[in-house]
């Protein structure tokens, strides 16, 4: 399956609750909630190990 091209539209609720410090390991996580339009709605969270260090929305368009 070849990969689409997104463009990155809107960014919302962001939440940044610390920034990550030199060598640590990030895992982010995407789940779709909405698509309409070609538009697509996600929430992100990106965590160190168990915690939550940032959270935001965005709307991406998909070609």
């Amino acid at each position: 399956m070849p990969v689409k091209i997104g463009f990155i539209g809107a960014i919302s609720n962001l939440n940044v609750i610390r920034t990550p410090q030199v060598n640590e390991v990030l895992d982010t996580t995407i789940r779709v909630k909405e698509e309409v339009f070609g538009m697509t709605l996600v929430e992100a969270e990106t965590r160190v190990g168990d915690e939550i260090i940032v959270t935001a929305e965005m709307k991406i368009a998909i070609q």
